[in-house]
C-alpha cells in the first residue's frame, strides 16, 4: 500500500452526525493489532537513517489514558532520529488527573524559556486533549499541534474507554470548571494544527477525533493504524514527519 493510500488528508466542513462508540470486533481485536503496529513500527524505526543535523526545536510529547512515557518512547526516538530535542512528559502513568495540565504546562515554560522556541506539542488520545487545552491557553509558547486518535470534538461522547475511565476516577466526572473548558475544545486553536485519527480505532469514534472545519493551518490525516498502535505506528511516524516537513521547523 503506498504513503498516498494510507495517508488520506481530508479537509473541508464535516458533520459530527450520530457518534456510536467503535464496534465490538474493532475493540476486542486491538491488542493484536497494536502488537502488529509495534513490529512494522519498530521495523521501521531501525532503518531510519539517523539525520546529520541537530534541530534547536523541542517537541514534547504526551501519553494517552493509562500510558506513560514507555507507550511513547518508540515515538520519541524516531523524531530524536529525525534531529528534534524531543520530551516525555515524565508524569508517570496518566491517570485522567487534570491537576497534570498545570505540570505540562510548567514544562512547557521551562523548554520555551531553555530552547527561546515555541514548543512541538504531541499529544495522544487524552494527551492530545490536555496538549489542545494548554495551545489554547498558550498560542505564543506552542509552535504546533499534533493529536493522535485524540476525541477533542466529543470527549463526553460513547466510547470504550468509559467503564475503565469511571473506575479510576471512583466514579466521579468532570466538575463544571472541567467541563466548561471541555466543551471549548471543538474551537479552532491559534497555531497550526493537524489531528491523526483512524477509522480502525476500536477505543473512540473517529467522528470525534478530527477537525470539522479544515484549512490553510488545520488539517486531518487518516491513517489504517488501531487506538492503542498510534503511538508505534508506521503510519503515524510517516505522518507527522511529513507534517514537520512541511512546516517552518525542520
Amino acid at each position: 500500500m503506498s504513503t498516498s493510500t494510507i495517508l488520506e488528508q481530508t479537509i473541508g466542513n464535516e458533520s459530527l452526525g450520530t457518534v456510536r462508540k467503535p464496534s465490538l470486533l474493532l475493540f476486542l481485536t486491538e491488542m493484536p493489532r497494536a502488537i502488529y503496529s509495534f513490529v512494522l513500527g519498530y521495523i521501521f524505526y531501525k532503518k531510519t537513517k539517523t539525520m546529520d543535523e541537530i534541530k534547536n526545536q523541542p517537541v514534547l510529547v504526551i501519553p494517552g489514558f493509562m500510558g506513560s512515557d514507555t507507550s511513547t518512547l518508540l515515538l520519541r526516538r524516531y523524531l530524536s532520529k529525525k534531529g528534534f530535542q524531543v520530551f516525555g512528559w515524565e508524569l508517570g502513568r496518566n491517570l485522567a488527573n487534570l491537576k497534570d495540565i498545570k505540570r505540562i504546562q510548567e514544562k512547557v515554560n521551562e523548554l520555551y524559556e531553555f530552547y527561546n522556541k515555541p514548543v512541538i506539542l504531541i499529544g495522544w488520545s487524552l494527551g492530545g486533549v490536555y496538549a489542545r487545552h494548554i495551545t489554547k491557553n498558550n498560542p505564543k509558547k506552542t509552535a504546533q499541534l499534533i493529536t493522535l486518535g485524540s476525541p477533542y470534538m466529543g470527549v463526553s461522547e460513547p466510547n470504550r474507554a468509559h467503564l475503565t475511565f469511571k473506575l479510576v476516577k471512583w466514579g466521579r466526572g468532570f466538575n463544571d470548571h472541567e467541563r466548561k473548558w471541555i466543551s471549548t475544545l471543538p474551537n479552532p486553536v491559534n497555531v497550526p494544527s493537524t489531528a491523526i485519527y483512524s477509522k480502525l480505532d476500536g477505543i473512540v469514534s473517529w467522528k470525534v477525533c478530527h477537525e470539522a472545519n479544515c484549512g490553510l493551518t488545520h488539517n486531518n490525516i487518516e491513517v489504517t493504524c488501531g487506538h492503542f498502535g498510534m503511538g508505534t505506528s508506521k503510519d503515524v511516524f510517516i505522518a507527522v514527519d511529513q507534517i514537520l516537513k512541511t512546516s517552518n521547523h525542520s
